[in-house]
Formats: C-alpha cells, sequence, structure tokens
C-alpha cells in the first residue's frame, strides 16, 4: 500500500476511477481509514472494523495483529532543558545521516563482462530428490568456490555455518563480502556473530548492513515496512534464490 501511494501521487493517477476487479487496482481511501480506525481504537478484532466502515476485509487477522504490533508511534520533539526558546540547535539536523552518503560497494564488485554462453536454470527441492544435494551444501560450496564478490541479501540471517564460509572467504581469500539484511532481524544476526571471534582484520572485506522496506505513514503512526528476500549473488555469474528449513 506504501508503494500505491507514492504511485498515486504520479499525474496520470491523479482521480484515476479503478475498482478492485482491475488489475492496475493500488490504492482504496477506505481500506486506509480502516487501517487507521484498527490503529487509534486498538480494536483486536479487524472484521469489526471493517463492517463498521463498510469495507471489505482485504488482509487476514494474521496480518492485522502484526500491523498492531508493529505499528511505531510518532514521539514528540521537545527543545533540550535548561536551554532557551530561541537556541540555534536543529532538533531534525543530523550530520552523521544526512552529510554523509553510504558509500555504493565500496569494496568493489566484478567487472561487466558481457556474458556469451547457456544460461542454465536448476531447482533444487528440499529434502533433496534423485540423489541431488542440499540446498545448504549447494550454497556452502558456492560460497567456498568464490574468487572475487558473494553478495549476501537476507531477511534472517542465523546460520552458523554459512557466516563462517563467509569469513573465511573475505579473510583467507579475499572475497568482496556484502551482506544486507531486515533491521527488525539485525539482533538475531549480532546474536549469532558473539559466538564466532571476530576482529578488524578478519572483516575488512566485509559490509554489513540493514535495511527495512518503504513502510506505510499513517496519521496513528508508522508502519515499518521489511526486507522479505533470500538470495545470493557470486563473483557476478551466479545467482541462488530461496529458502530451505
Amino acid at each position: 500500500m506504501a508503494e500505491s501511494q507514492l504511485m498515486c501521487l504520479d499525474d496520470h493517477h491523479i482521480n484515476a476511477s479503478i475498482n478492485e476487479k482491475n488489475p492496475q487496482f493500488f490504492y482504496c481511501e477506505s481500506q486506509r481509514l480502516a487501517l487507521e480506525e484498527l490503529l487509534e481504537s486498538g480494536a483486536t478484532d479487524f472484521g469489526r472494523v471493517t463492517s463498521k466502515l463498510g469495507v471489505k476485509e482485504f488482509i487476514s487477522s494474521k496480518e492485522a495483529r502484526e500491523i498492531s504490533r508493529s505499528c511505531e508511534r510518532y514521539k514528540e520533539e521537545h527543545p533540550p532543558r535548561g536551554k532557551a526558546g530561541g537556541s540555534q540547535d536543529s532538533l531534525t539536523y543530523w550530520p552523521e545521516k544526512s552529510d554523509v552518503p553510504i558509500p555504493d560497494l565500496d569494496l568493489g564488485w566484478t567487472e561487466h563482462v558481457a556474458y556469451r554462453g547457456i544460461t542454465r536454470a536448476t531447482v533444487y527441492m528440499h529434502p533433496p530428490k534423485n540423489c541431488d544435494p542440499f540446498i545448504k551444501e549447494v550454497v556452502r560450496t558456492a560460497i567456498q568456490e568464490a574468487r572475487q564478490v558473494v553478495a549476501v541479501v537476507m531477511d534472517d540471517f542465523t546460520d552458523r555455518n554459512i557466516l563462517e564460509d563467509l569469513l573465511e572467504a573475505s579473510y583467507r581469500r579475499r572475497v568482496v563480502v556484502y551482506i544486507v539484511l531486515d533491521q527488525d532481524n539485525l539482533d538475531n544476526f549480532l546474536e549469532m556473530c558473539r559466538t564466532v571471534e571476530l576482529n578488524q582484520l578478519k572483516i575488512r572485506n566485509l559490509r554489513v548492513r540493514s535495511i527495512s522496506g518503504t513502510g506505510l505513514y499513517l496519521t496513528a503512526g508508522h508502519l515499518k515496512g521489511t526486507l522479505n528476500q533470500k538470495f545470493m549473488i557470486v563473483d557476478g555469474e551466479k545467482a541462488f534464490s530461496g529458502s530451505y528449513r
């Protein structure tokens, strides 16, 4: 819905009459009001909220509970105590966050070379079939064979074996490693890192960042977006996507 709101700001979407049966349906004001009512009233039964507003239920009860749980209420900004009201200190200016942009791939990336050959796609199942290797084995083998760069995007990273393979690649073989994680699950990754002996030398070729989705800004608060992806790129030639348990 957040992206839908942004798209509706485009000139081509203003006053466009599109109902929910149309594939181009992006945003519904009555649905936004239903979410506002859910968060403002603290209701536990979203069905009652939609019935009250005359809106069809558009999310499940599980999603409604998750929305209520994850909503971040806005914080009021107050001037620091002991300072006059005419202070020139800014309450919204943070140089360490706004003045220095995050470098893009500061450790480098593979050279762009036009690929010539046959593109192959292989599907692995879990549990494996037809004597195929386990998915985790496929992932670890790819990391151990990497020679230039490994980029990992994961919503929740808690596998110590894969982390150790990444550290081995970056430290021993000087393979550049980028890891992007979901912000809400970063603590799980840091907890795993505490069980591994790390130092500045071991992580010099490693970059870890956490991000969140666009989210949705409502009157009642901000609904944080989430990173719900799992994929890995190795040496700019191999891509892996999916999950296993």
